[in-house]
């Protein structure tokens, strides 16, 4: 194969000096673009780097604070009020004032609860139970005796009743 002499042909080597100058001039400006580029974006990273750690410093703070917060109201957490509902006051057809009243007797009963802990309301359950089912609680010329069905220990102290037995005595 024959190779053409250069020297001889002077525009054939301009023309590959010019595309070897071309692609050097180039690749330099691609790089140059390219190293800019990467130097702006590696320093949004860092920025975005330090606000994540602060941001992550700040989230564990605030974890550790709202689990103190939440040990601390756990340990706290008292009664508000007291309530009592009475389940089966239509099957002994009672009127809605002797519901109230036989409700106020049991709520007289109860009332030293509100403002306990509901941690000393669970250890004394079964001494309050007992204490409202085995009084008997008399309106008018009734006596009627109450079961405890539920209890609610929540900041409103909720009971639920029904009525199990009724006498009817007669003042002498």
């Amino acid at each position: 194969m024959f190779v053409p002499n250069y020297s001889k042909h002077r525009g054939w080597l301009r023309f590959f000096a010019g595309i070897m100058i071309g692609a050097l001039i180039g690749w330099s400006f691609f790089i140059a673009e390219y190293g800019q580029k990467h130097d702006r974006l590696h320093g949004e990273i860092g920025k975005k780097d330090i606000i994540i750690e602060e941001l992550q410093a700040k989230n564990a703070q605030f974890i550790h604070d709202l689990s103190l917060q939440n040990e601390e109201n756990a340990r706290q957490l008292l009664v508000q009020t007291v309530s009592v509902t009475i389940l089966n006051a239509e099957r002994y057809h009672l009127s809605q004032l002797n519901v109230y009243e036989l409700r106020q007797q049991m709520l007289k009963e109860l009332q030293h609860l509100q403002g306990t802990s509901i941690e000393t309301i669970a250890s004394l359950t079964e001494v309050m139970e007992s204490a409202v089912e085995n009084k008997v609680y008399k309106i008018n010329d009734n006596h009627y005796t109450v079961k405890i069905t539920r209890t609610y220990a929540l900041p409103d102290f909720r009971i639920d009743v029904e009525i199990i037995h009724e006498e009817q005595r007669s003042s002498p």
